[in-house]
Protein backbone atom coordinates (compact mmCIF):
# COMPACT_ATOMS: atom_id res chain seq x y z
CA UNK A 1 0.00 0.00 0.00
CA UNK A 2 0.80 3.65 0.33
CA UNK A 3 3.65 4.23 2.60
CA UNK A 4 3.80 7.92 4.93
CA UNK A 5 4.85 10.12 1.94
CA UNK A 6 6.22 13.66 2.36
CA UNK A 7 4.66 16.99 2.41
CA UNK A 8 5.57 20.36 1.29
CA UNK A 9 6.17 22.11 4.47
CA UNK A 10 6.23 25.62 2.45
CA UNK A 11 5.39 26.43 -1.05
CA UNK A 12 8.18 25.41 -2.97
CA UNK A 13 9.00 26.62 -6.59
CA UNK A 14 10.06 25.17 -9.83
CA UNK A 15 13.76 24.39 -9.75
CA UNK A 16 14.11 24.25 -6.16
CA UNK A 17 16.33 22.07 -3.92
CA UNK A 18 13.58 20.03 -1.58
CA UNK A 19 15.63 17.86 0.06
CA UNK A 20 19.45 16.57 -0.34
CA UNK A 21 20.29 13.01 2.33
CA UNK A 22 23.36 10.28 2.75
CA UNK A 23 22.26 7.05 2.46
CA UNK A 24 21.24 5.20 5.64
CA UNK A 25 23.07 1.92 3.67
CA UNK A 26 24.40 1.80 0.57
CA UNK A 27 24.84 -1.40 -1.58
CA UNK A 28 25.71 -3.01 -4.47
CA UNK A 29 23.78 -5.90 -6.28
CA UNK A 30 25.64 -8.98 -7.06
CA UNK A 31 24.65 -11.46 -9.59
CA UNK A 32 21.40 -13.17 -8.76
CA UNK A 33 21.66 -16.72 -8.35
CA UNK A 34 20.75 -19.36 -5.86
CA UNK A 35 20.75 -18.49 -2.15
CA UNK A 36 20.63 -14.99 -3.64
CA UNK A 37 18.32 -13.59 -1.06
CA UNK A 38 19.65 -14.88 2.10
CA UNK A 39 23.17 -14.02 0.75
CA UNK A 40 21.62 -10.28 0.52
CA UNK A 41 19.75 -10.40 3.96
CA UNK A 42 23.12 -11.16 6.13
CA UNK A 43 25.19 -8.33 3.80
CA UNK A 44 22.80 -6.25 5.17
CA UNK A 45 22.47 -6.98 8.42
CA UNK A 46 25.85 -6.79 8.75
CA UNK A 47 25.89 -3.20 7.57
CA UNK A 48 22.65 -2.37 9.63
CA UNK A 49 24.55 -3.61 12.54
CA UNK A 50 27.49 -1.09 12.11
CA UNK A 51 24.74 1.33 12.22
CA UNK A 52 23.77 3.29 14.74
CA UNK A 53 20.26 2.58 16.96
CA UNK A 54 18.79 5.66 15.59
CA UNK A 55 19.40 4.93 12.04
CA UNK A 56 18.64 1.31 12.52
CA UNK A 57 15.19 2.11 14.22
CA UNK A 58 14.24 4.66 11.54
CA UNK A 59 15.20 1.70 8.83
CA UNK A 60 12.85 -0.32 9.83
CA UNK A 61 9.73 2.05 10.31
CA UNK A 62 10.29 1.96 6.54
CA UNK A 63 7.81 -0.02 4.26
CA UNK A 64 8.63 -3.81 3.08
CA UNK A 65 6.62 -5.20 0.40
CA UNK A 66 7.69 -8.33 0.41
CA UNK A 67 7.10 -9.01 3.98
CA UNK A 68 5.63 -13.02 4.46
CA UNK A 69 2.37 -13.16 4.74
CA UNK A 70 3.09 -16.56 6.89
CA UNK A 71 4.59 -14.27 9.86
CA UNK A 72 4.71 -10.59 9.08
CA UNK A 73 8.56 -9.53 9.95
CA UNK A 74 10.39 -7.14 7.82
CA UNK A 75 13.74 -8.41 6.31
CA UNK A 76 16.12 -5.99 5.88
CA UNK A 77 16.96 -7.19 1.60
CA UNK A 78 12.78 -6.94 2.05
CA UNK A 79 13.05 -2.94 3.15
CA UNK A 80 15.96 -2.46 0.98
CA UNK A 81 13.96 -3.67 -2.45
CA UNK A 82 11.05 -2.09 -1.38
CA UNK A 83 12.77 1.60 -0.71
CA UNK A 84 16.19 1.32 -2.44
CA UNK A 85 17.13 4.20 -4.86
CA UNK A 86 19.98 3.79 -7.51
CA UNK A 87 23.35 5.69 -6.76
CA UNK A 88 23.30 7.05 -10.48
CA UNK A 89 21.64 6.88 -14.15
CA UNK A 90 22.68 3.52 -14.92
CA UNK A 91 24.04 2.24 -11.53
CA UNK A 92 23.95 -1.46 -9.64
CA UNK A 93 24.58 0.32 -6.44
CA UNK A 94 21.35 1.12 -4.10
CA UNK A 95 20.94 3.46 -1.32
CA UNK A 96 17.89 3.43 1.40
CA UNK A 97 17.49 6.82 2.88
CA UNK A 98 15.94 7.28 5.62
CA UNK A 99 13.83 10.23 4.59
CA UNK A 100 13.93 10.55 0.35
CA UNK A 101 13.04 6.41 0.65
CA UNK A 102 9.28 7.92 2.28
CA UNK A 103 8.51 9.89 -1.19
CA UNK A 104 5.78 7.79 -2.23
CA UNK A 105 5.29 7.18 -6.62
CA UNK A 106 3.09 9.23 -8.90
CA UNK A 107 3.32 8.93 -12.89
CA UNK A 108 2.92 12.52 -12.64
CA UNK A 109 5.75 13.36 -10.13
CA UNK A 110 5.81 17.19 -8.63
CA UNK A 111 10.19 15.95 -7.71
CA UNK A 112 12.43 14.53 -9.27
CA UNK A 113 15.78 12.47 -7.41
CA UNK A 114 19.54 12.42 -8.69
CA UNK A 115 22.09 11.13 -7.27
CA UNK A 116 25.00 13.76 -7.18
CA UNK A 117 28.29 11.52 -6.89
CA UNK A 118 30.24 14.40 -6.28
CA UNK A 119 28.65 15.28 -2.87
CA UNK A 120 27.69 11.63 -2.30
CA UNK A 121 23.88 12.57 -1.89
CA UNK A 122 20.71 12.13 -2.90
CA UNK A 123 18.77 15.17 -4.19
CA UNK A 124 15.55 16.05 -5.08
CA UNK A 125 14.30 18.79 -6.96
CA UNK A 126 11.03 20.65 -7.42
CA UNK A 127 9.65 19.57 -11.16
CA UNK A 128 6.74 22.44 -10.92
CA UNK A 129 5.43 24.69 -8.31
CA UNK A 130 4.39 22.77 -5.26
CA UNK A 131 1.81 24.38 -2.76
CA UNK A 132 1.95 23.89 0.89
CA UNK A 133 0.78 20.37 2.07
CA UNK A 134 1.00 19.00 -1.24
CA UNK A 135 2.44 15.81 -1.35
CA UNK A 136 5.41 15.65 -2.60
CA UNK A 137 5.97 12.00 -5.21
CA UNK A 138 8.82 10.73 -7.31
CA UNK A 139 8.38 8.06 -9.72
CA UNK A 140 9.83 4.44 -8.77
CA UNK A 141 9.68 3.65 -13.04
CA UNK A 142 10.53 4.48 -16.31
CA UNK A 143 6.84 6.88 -17.52
CA UNK A 144 7.10 6.41 -20.70
CA UNK A 145 5.60 3.24 -20.42
CA UNK A 146 1.76 2.56 -21.60
CA UNK A 147 -0.23 3.06 -18.09
CA UNK A 148 -1.08 -1.38 -17.73
CA UNK A 149 2.43 -1.73 -18.28
CA UNK A 150 3.23 0.86 -15.31
CA UNK A 151 0.96 -0.79 -13.10
CA UNK A 152 2.32 -3.79 -14.07
CA UNK A 153 5.67 -3.12 -12.92
CA UNK A 154 4.38 -1.27 -9.36
CA UNK A 155 1.79 -4.00 -8.24
CA UNK A 156 4.95 -6.76 -8.62
CA UNK A 157 7.37 -5.06 -6.56
CA UNK A 158 6.30 -2.68 -4.91
CA UNK A 159 2.53 -4.29 -3.88
CA UNK A 160 0.37 -1.04 -5.03
CA UNK A 161 -2.00 -0.23 -7.94
CA UNK A 162 -1.17 2.82 -8.91
CA UNK A 163 -3.97 5.63 -8.26
CA UNK A 164 -2.15 8.70 -9.85
CA UNK A 165 -3.86 11.33 -11.52
CA UNK A 166 -2.08 9.51 -14.90
CA UNK A 167 -3.62 5.95 -14.10
CA UNK A 168 -7.18 6.93 -12.95
CA UNK A 169 -7.70 8.85 -16.24
CA UNK A 170 -8.65 5.48 -17.69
Amino acid sequence: GKGAGAFAARAIRRGERVWAEEPAVAFALPRMGPGFSDAAEAYLQGLLGVADEETQRRFWQLEDSFTSSADGRKTAWGVARTNALPLGADAMDFGVFLVASRFNHSCVPNVQHTWQDEEGLEVIYANRDIELGEELCITYIELYLAREERRAQLSGPFGFECACAACALA
